[in-house]
């Protein structure tokens, strides 16, 4: 090969011209080299990467979300009137029945927006009900616990807050 800048002659191996530096280009063949070509199927060339992604599972429904949340309002209530009935236990009581309040609460927050929602979207009225009764049981858990603390206060026996004598 010869160095087309200065026409010293190179060995095919050099990249260079060891006389000038100018770079020397690989000759290229006189065929044309054969690509292989893939024929696509037509169904498989229409496709784009993202009609290979699974199908998007559809998002849960309001009245779904409204009923699981009618039923925890529910459920918390009970658990706020329960954790009270069990703070007069000695001992036990002063840690679990700390969680009736708390409950009683989250209940009354969940009962009022389940109860909105039903007012203002329509819905079953089994759901407006579930979360009317779980805000009562909050409100009574609430009660029930301040009355049985004030007593704790006054007379050392109530809620186990105190521990009791």
């Amino acid at each position: 090969m010869r160095c087309p800048e200065c026409g010293t002659q190179a060995s095919d191996e050099d990249l260079f011209c060891g006389e000038c530096g100018a770079i020397l280009a690989p000759a290229l063949p006189d065929e044309p080299v054969d690509v292989p070509t893939f024929d696509w199927p037509d169904e498989a060339a229409a496709r784009t990467p993202l009609d290979l992604l699974p199908e998007p599972s559809p998002p849960p429904s309001t009245a779904a979300i409204r009923d699981s949340r009618a039923n925890v309002a529910f459920i918390l209530g009970v658990v706020s009137v329960g954790s009270i009935v069990v703070s007069c236990i000695p001992f036990l009581g002063s840690l679990i029945g700390c969680f009736g309040p708390v409950a009683g609460i989250v209940a009354i927050i969940l009962g009022a927006l389940v109860k909105r929602d039903v007012r203002a979207q329509g819905g079953p009225q089994e759901d407006w009900k579930r979360a009317h009764l779980g805000m009562i049981l909050g409100i009574a858990g609430i009660a029930i616990y301040g009355v049985l603390l004030v007593i704790g206060i006054l007379f050392g026996v109530g809620a186990g807050l105190l521990g009791g004598p």
